[in-house]
């Protein structure tokens, strides 16, 4: 078993159903949830010194594994939680692995509008900047200021993409395209809200979600455009 420096060494054979939502998928030859931007970071050195693939999941939804499974170093970014909400200007910063769901109830809590759409999203902030998330009339590019990510192939110092660089069409993005690792994102949201009806209009986002759809089966969310 490989060690990564001043690490907890990647697991190998992974099953990697157990980390998505459409319960399906292989083994990871490699395998490891970093619980620091530090030591995802250490990883990615581990795995090109290596010369191994390497894959960052999130929540797994919106994502089919083949049970042969994947080769190189799979990451998941679960463990990278945390966000900082500054409710007077509305900035706020989030881990990639914050799920966002969790981030848009914070928001509303301290009265900032702009996310009530991602309360039923099954996924996380990374995945969100990713795949230019969305719902109910929202997405992520309406409300994304900046991405912190990092190559993997390229360098050790992660650096920052504004949303204007991010080519944001229907549910796509850049980082699809480049071998970027999303670390956090940051929001810049609508202030100065009543935290009570962010938080009833979100809730109500929240239920009409889980009434009309089996949220709690094993799925992969919508698998269809939505008319313009």
């Amino acid at each position: 078993m490989p060690l990564t420096p001043a690490y907890e060494p990647a697991l190998s054979q992974i099953t990697l159903a157990d980390y998505t939502t459409w319960k399906v998928g292989g083994p990871a030859e490699w395998f490891a949830e970093p619980a620091s931007r530090d030591e995802l970071m250490a990883l990615a050195r581990w795995a090109r010194a290596e010369t191994l693939p390497l894959r960052l999941i999130g929540a797994g939804s919106n994502l089919l594994i083949s049970d042969g499974g994947l080769e190189g170093l799979t990451l998941c970014n679960r463990r990278l939680q945390g966000s900082v909400i500054d409710a007077a200007t509305g900035l706020v910063e989030a881990q990639a692995g914050e799920p966002i769901p969790t981030l848009a109830r914070k928001a509303a809590r301290a009265g900032l509008s702009g996310l009530e759409w991602a309360v039923g999203i099954p996924g996380t902030v990374g995945g969100a900047a990713v795949m230019n998330a969305g719902a109910q009339g929202g997405c992520t590019a309406d409300w994304l200021q900046e991405v912190t990510v990092l190559d993997p192939n390229g360098g050790d110092s992660p650096f920052v993409l504004q949303g204007s660089e991010l080519e944001f069409p229907y549910r796509h993005s850049r980082l699809q395209r480049e071998p970027l690792l999303v670390l956090s994102a940051r929001f810049r949201l609508s202030s100065g809200h009543d935290p009570a009806e962010i938080s009833r209009r979100t809730s109500a986002n929240l239920s009409s979600r889980t009434s009309s759809q089996p949220y709690q089966q094993p799925s992969c969310g919508s698998v269809f455009r939505n008319p313009e």
